[in-house]
């Protein structure tokens, strides 16, 4: 595959998404960065289904310490196991992917997120969602994609997409959206008010939104997603049509 690289502008941060360089015999590859946090991720699934009845599908993300020039000091100079932020971001870019494959897709699926390079500024669990559909997007898997993720935080009052860790600090909510063309996926770490919440869910949608615009996805199938983003969040409050 030729290099491409295309960008988009979240919260006054460009993040951009290239492949063509890295990890060429995977299925799917694409580093995907915000400043100077970059994380690779690639897809790959096996050339015949498994006779079972589940979907093998199996997400990694590792955040491993050369991404931010250190190296381990204990004896074995070895990276230790997954932490629990790093199951839980495995979780995050699992819950929107699986439902958008076939019914009875029972071919082995392997996405694995790389932190490369760490900022200490950028988060990169946003990032690794959206690189997770990015990568099963342009591979040969079928794929009912493609998604984005996006956090919101509210610092003063004011909705950030995306805040960086000192802006989390000083923010009084977390939450994690990612979006596809039929579903909506929100992990809600922190947030007061239900008011706020959907105002912030406004905002994360119209951030995921320009993400999905660079991968071709329509405003109809944006809008479609946000009366479902409601109902995830706030079921009591919503009325939906049988």
């Amino acid at each position: 595959m030729p290099y491409v690289k295309e960008t988009a502008i979240v919260g006054g941060k460009e993040i951009s998404i290239e492949t063509g360089k890295w990890a060429k015999q995977a299925g799917g590859a694409v580093v995907v960065r915000c400043g100077d946090s970059m994380v690779l991720v690639t897809a790959v699934g096996s050339q015949l289904p498994r006779d079972i009845d589940f979907m093998p599908l199996t997400c990694e993300y590792r955040e491993n310490f050369y991404s931010s020039g250190k190296i381990p000091g204990s004896f074995f100079r070895r990276e230790g196991r997954t932490t629990n932020e790093e199951i839980l971001i495995c979780r995050l870019m699992d819950r929107p992917v699986r439902p958008l494959f076939p019914k009875g897709w029972f071919i082995d699926t392997q996405i694995i997120a790389s932190v490369i390079s760490f900022d200490k500024e950028n988060p990169t669990d946003v990032l690794a969602m959206t690189g997770a559909s990015a990568a099963l997007h342009i591979s040969d898997l079928v794929f009912n994609g493609p998604i984005a993720g996006v956090r919101v935080g509210r610092i003063d009052g004011e909705f950030v997409a995306n805040p960086t860790f000192a802006e989390r600090e000083k923010s009084d909510m977390d939450i994690i959206v990612a979006a596809s063309r039929e579903e909506l996926f929100a992990r809600a770490d922190r947030y007061h008010g239900a008011h706020a919440a959907r105002r912030a869910l406004d905002l994360a949608w119209t951030a995921t939104r320009i993400e999905l615009r660079e991968m071709g996805v329509t405003a109809a199938d944006a809008a479609a997603c946000q009366d479902l983003a409601s109902y995830i969040l706030f079921p009591d409050s919503v009325t939906r049509a049988p």
